[in-house]
């Protein structure tokens, strides 16, 4: 029996594509979270579920790397004002 991973329902996302949103992806994390803590999955759909949130947490936190990175070349501070 093969496993067809186009019709899952927690696909992993495809987290190059520009249209993929912080707030999206944090609104769709927040929501496996959720699911997965409550039970409300069966196993294998917590696995694909865990699977899912571990793409959104990378792309979110390379995300906010970024937007760290722009904001210090704007504006530069030292480490003895943090």
């Amino acid at each position: 029996m093969t496993t067809d991973n186009t019709n899952t329902q927690y696909p992993i996302p495809d987290t190059s594509k520009p249209e993929l949103s912080f707030e999206t992806a944090m609104s769709q994390l927040t929501d496996l979270v959720k699911k997965i803590e409550t039970g409300a999955l069966p196993l294998a759909d917590s696995i694909k579920a865990y699977e899912t949130g571990k793409k959104l947490k990378a792309f979110l936190e390379q995300t906010l790397k970024e937007a760290e990175l722009k904001i210090e070349k704007i504006e530069p501070t030292s480490s003895s004002d943090k």
